[in-house]
């Protein structure tokens, strides 16, 4: 398995107790989804090795047990990050969308039409960012509920109610 078939699920934050258990801070949308997993993969040195898993709990504070690692192993994984394979993402439909499945759809703005397709999605504290180009200018474009009108998967669309001056900001710079 290579890290590009997977999604970041979180970190291993400090040990807890003696016995290898581990604080970790999980970052996903769906944590009941993942209370049962049986194994995961951690990312030691640029290599996902996959361990697997005697008990987790996912809620605030999340902690993590693998199997026969005592807690000089686990001192080892402390600050290492954990994958899952994207087939564990649970299916999404409407409007809700991971930002790895829109790269590469079309952007269409109701008011502009066609912006460009999404090349790049940049993960902000506030919200994602696609990044798109259109007429040879790299616009950013705020990924905002509120803004998505409809996706369409099959078609790689999004359609788009960009705030009124939003392209013009990039276009007629």
């Amino acid at each position: 398995m290579n890290i590009d078939q997977c999604f970041y699920f979180g970190k291993l934050i400090r040990l807890r107790g003696m016995d290898g258990t581990l604080v970790m801070e999980a970052d996903v949308d769906h944590p009941k989804h993942y209370q049962h997993l049986k194994s995961i993969y951690v990312d030691l040195d640029n290599r996902l090795l996959i361990q697997d898993i005697d008990k987790i709990q996912i809620q605030s504070p999340g902690f993590i047990k693998f199997t026969q690692t005592d807690v000089e192993a686990a001192a080892i994984l402390v600050g290492c990050d954990l994958y899952l394979p994207l087939n564990q993402l649970p299916t999404l439909s409407g409007n809700d969308f991971y930002y790895h499945e829109i790269i590469g759809f079309t952007i269409i703005d109701k008011a502009f039409g066609t912006v460009g397709e999404i090349e790049n999605i940049y993960d902000m504290p506030q919200h994602g960012v696609a990044r798109v180009m259109c007429q040879d200018k790299e616009v950013l474009v705020p990924l905002l509920k509120m803004f998505v009108t409809s996706i369409n998967r099959n078609k790689k669309q999004m359609l788009m109610q960009l705030p009124d001056g939003l392209l013009d900001v990039y276009l007629l710079a």
